[in-house]
């Protein structure tokens, strides 16, 4: 995108909404495991950021340069405000690497966010992802821990916790966290179908048969 456009946008106030948009758009084709197609959609949002980030930045240049203080902060106030979304469509460009088995090109965009923001359970999931992806369970755990006690009531955090804890065989360990979960999202599927896995996998078949009929009912599994 040029730049004479880019100043254009900002200047119509339209930029924001079109991140946004663009950014919903890749998370929905996300779910629907379309990774290669997100993937594209992330790398130009990404680079739609960045050129907007310096637009904005080369706009609070000049406006100080020729005294307009007041004026020139409005652009700096706007960098701010794109941080957090920024942030967001990297970790969004990453998990994208990760599902497409390139977690390894994943990590690096994980580790360049929280180097800037530690606590950021975003990153600190997407990180925990890749580690999953490489094979580095144990790894992961702690970071997954770490996001559930940042978000106690995150379910997407819990949730990979528990899977997370499950590929490392600590089974039992998982439940609370999906009965977390299903306190939270009583009818969140993912979490349905992962308790009612664990609790087949410890033996404790009838106590999973409220959940499988569920997943029934729902036309979600056959028997």
């Amino acid at each position: 995108m040029s730049r004479d456009k880019i100043n254009s946008l900002i200047t119509e106030g339209n930029i924001l909404n079109s991140l946004e948009l663009m950014s919903r758009d890749a998370d929905a084709l996300m779910e629907e495991d379309k990774f290669e197609e997100a993937l594209d959609l992330w790398e130009e949002i990404l680079e739609f950021e960045f050129d907007i980030v310096m637009s904005f930045v080369g706009c609070g240049i000049g406006f100080l340069a020729v005294g307009k203080v007041d004026v020139s902060l409005g652009s700096w106030e706007k960098i701010v405000g794109l941080k957090s979304n920024f942030i967001n469509n990297i970790c969004g460009y990453a998990n994208a690497l990760t599902k497409l088995n390139r977690a390894e090109e994943a990590l690096p965009f994980a580790k360049n966010v929280l180097a800037f923001e530690s606590d950021n359970v975003v990153a600190i999931i997407c990180y925990g992802n890749a580690l999953v992806k490489l094979g580095k369970v144990e790894d992961s755990l702690p970071w997954f821990e770490k996001a559930t006690q940042l978000k106690p009531n995150n379910v997407k955090a819990i949730n990979k916790y528990a899977n997370a804890l499950i590929k490392s065989g600590k089974i039992e360990k998982s439940l609370p966290l999906f009965e977390k979960t299903l306190e939270i999202e009583p009818n969140n599927v993912k979490a349905i179908t992962s308790y009612a896995n664990a609790l087949i996998k410890l033996d404790r078949l009838e106590e999973s048969f409220p959940f499988l009929i569920k997943l029934y009912n729902w036309k979600l599994i056959m028997f």
